[in-house]
């Protein structure tokens, strides 16, 4: 018997463009940060912190999808039986999805 498996790989494009995207946020930040500090505005360099903190946020998951593209592993693998999704590390079996 075949075993039918369906792969679907992290797009190479959406890739480069989140990593050239988020380098110019965190270069955005630096700036607004160095600005806001040099106008001697030390009250308002709050805002780039809450910044810094939802870059906090972002960058484990990033980090996570980057690894998973350099090592050429597929995002999600369809097979017959179940649904494997590897970036949140989760298994669900279709009969558990028919369910629902």
């Amino acid at each position: 018997m075949t075993s039918i498996r369906t792969e679907y790989y992290f797009s190479k494009i959406a890739i480069v463009f989140a990593s050239i995207l988020l380098l110019i946020v965190l270069f955005l930040f630096a700036f607004v940060a160095y600005f806001l500090y040099s106008a001697d505005l030390k009250i308002a360099a709050c805002i780039p912190f809450f910044f810094f903190l939802l870059f906090l946020t972002i960058l484990p998951s990033f980090y996570k999808r980057i690894n998973l593209f350099v090592a050429n592993t597929p995002a999600l693998i369809l097979t017959k039986d179940e649904l494997i999704d590897n970036v949140n590390f989760q298994t669900f079996k279709w009969k558990d999805i028919r369910a629902i």
